[in-house]
């Protein structure tokens, strides 16, 4: 039996809160990785919208600004991706996964990450780390 996974978070500073999504209208997620297989990718957003459905999950920031960014499979050492992700989209939530390690959650998180968790992660958690506004 594996252990529970724990994400760690970061309270981001001098931000403003940003409003959840009108009613009826479902909390939109940037996926975001440098390995942007675009196969791949299409493949993981058509299983999540499948699995989420409250979630709108886009793979392009074209139109409404997201309220969530995931980077997928985060390569330890690359802070500037996560905080060119962080500059264009101040007020999503920004979650950063990766398949093993140690060290890189830190990293992430100080680079401006809100979150930064083991992969996998259970269904339930990821839909709560993106859907819900990022702390203020």
């Amino acid at each position: 039996m594996r252990p529970a996974t724990r994400a760690r978070s970061r309270r981001a500073e001098g931000a403003e809160p940003r409003l959840p999504p009108a009613r009826g209208e479902r909390p939109r997620c940037l996926l975001a990785t440098r390995h942007a297989e675009t196969g791949l990718l299409g493949t993981l957003r058509a299983v999540l919208r499948r699995e989420l459905p409250g979630i709108e999950f886009v793979l392009e920031a074209d139109g409404a600004p997201p309220d969530s960014v995931w980077v997928c499979a985060y390569d330890p050492g690359d802070t500037r991706f996560v905080a060119e992700l962080r500059r264009r989209h101040p007020r999503a939530r920004l979650l950063v996964t990766r398949c093993g390690g140690s060290g890189w959650d830190r990293e992430a998180l100080a680079a401006g990450a809100d979150a930064a968790a083991p992969w996998p992660l259970p269904l339930g958690e990821l839909e709560r780390h993106l859907s819900r506004p990022r702390a203020g």
